[in-house]
């Protein structure tokens, strides 16, 4: 069996799931190392899995470590994944990649000249009622039935207050980079890259939050509702919040002859209806079951299967992460009217 090394950056929230993940990989022996500016965060991780703890500058020197996880807060990302491009290190990166387009090019120019991967975190894109819409949109003979599509919803809503970091505006937070991006990315995925990109609100609708029984003063948009246009001409919504009590995710796509809807949520009513049957498809109403699946173990899989199969770049790439932030740079453009 293939084994390989890696390091892990930041032990907060996300690096619990991205350990379980590693360690479920069939196809390769994962050894783990982890390391934060903070120590007894790292300590804590150490002892929870079992793992070895080493200092951030040292993570970068190791000769036998293969690829580094970055788990850190945004604005920490460009500097961190370049030293590990910088390396030889493959890099598995939490989303957003970068908040500036120009980063994100750089560290694709350095990725590229070392034939190294670098994935980023969209994790929806392993959700399987998610990923099978996507290989149906690609399918003639589905489409053929279903019809060009003439208008998609993408719904995501959290309610925040984990993090104070992920509030505020200079240190990445907010819903678009918190939220948004997740839907967006999961949007140009499906339908490719927009023509027209429209800000219809962008808010903060709570200046006040509690975290860790702490109550602080907040700058960072909370509600934020875009709309792309695509080249065929269809219509993309996409609604995000940090307001919401229970979180809530679901994608709505009508076609001219079927409507799509799904959710990684078990309660919501995902469902493939159509005019005519195709692919397996019944007619009229096809109740689909969104199954419990574990989205880390699949996303770190892919990732360490796209080290072992020498797959450069990866995906979600950071030339996915571009193309997202020539949309978020339009958004942000636009903020000035809010």
């Amino acid at each position: 069996m293939n084994s390989i090394k890696i390091g892990i950056i930041g032990c907060g929230k996300q690096a619990p799931k991205h350990i379980s993940g590693l360690k479920s990989v069939a196809e390769a022996e994962v050894q783990l190392v982890v390391a934060d500016i903070d120590q007894n965060l790292a300590d804590s991780l150490s002892a929870q899995f079992d793992v070895e703890t080493v200092s951030v500058d040292s993570i970068f020197q190791m000769a036998d470590l293969t690829a580094i996880d970055i788990c850190t807060p945004v604005s920490t990302h460009f500097d961190l994944a370049m030293r590990a491009l910088n390396s030889g290190k493959h890099v598995f990166c939490e989303k957003p990649l970068v908040t500036d387009i120009d980063q994100a090019r750089s560290l694709e120019s350095v990725r590229k000249s070392n034939s190294l991967v670098c994935m980023v975190g969209y994790i929806y894109r392993y959700a399987p009622i998610l990923a099978n819409f996507k290989r149906l949109i690609h399918n003639k003979e589905f489409m053929d039935v279903f019809g060009e599509p003439i208008i998609a919803n993408f719904r995501i809503g959290g309610r925040g207050s984990h993090q104070l970091w992920k509030h505020l505006a200079a240190t990445g937070g907010g819903a678009i980079n918190e939220m948004l991006v997740h839907m967006l990315d999961l949007a140009l995925w499906y339908f490719g890259d927009a023509v027209k990109v429209s800000l219809l609100s962008c808010q903060q609708l709570r200046s006040e939050r509690v975290i860790a029984g702490v109550t602080h003063s907040v700058d960072a948009e909370d509600s934020v509702i875009i709309q792309m246009e695509m080249p065929s001409g269809m219509i993309v919504n996409i609604q995000a919040d940090m307001l919401t009590p229970s979180f809530t995710q679901f994608v709505e796509v009508q076609g001219e002859n079927g409507t799509f809807c799904g959710s990684i949520q078990q309660s919501f009513n995902s469902y493939l209806f159509l005019n005519e049957a195709v692919c397996d498809y019944d007619q009229g109403l096809n109740e689909l079951d969104a199954q419990p699946s574990n989205l880390f173990e699949a996303q770190m899989g892919g990732f360490v299967n796209n080290i072992l199969d020498h797959n450069a770049g990866g995906s979600p790439s950071i030339e996915d992460s571009i193309k997202l932030l020539e949309v978020v740079d339009q958004i942000n453009n636009r903020r000035y009217e809010y």
